[in-house]
């Protein structure tokens, strides 16, 4: 079995990360952190284009509905 290397690492959250979502139709990666915070990132620039902030607790889950809306589970 081939090692891989790291290709790219996205820094943004002040904590650890309990949720993430691909969206590869859009080139997009969402997580979610203990933080309670949640980050859009661009995964072909590698940057991140947005920062959610209105929870009180921790990300717990991170789906999309069928119209394509985010939906998030938070400790708060």
């Amino acid at each position: 079995m081939d090692k891989k290397e790291c290709e790219q690492t996205l820094a943004g959250h002040n904590g650890g990360i309990s949720s993430l979502l691909l969206l590869l139709d859009k080139n997009r990666l969402v997580s979610g952190s203990l933080d309670f915070t949640i980050k859009i990132w661009d995964i072909e620039n590698f940057v991140c284009l947005k920062t959610l902030n209105e929870h009180l607790g921790d990300i717990r889950s991170l789906v999309l509905d069928k119209n394509h809306n985010l939906i998030s589970a938070s400790g708060d």
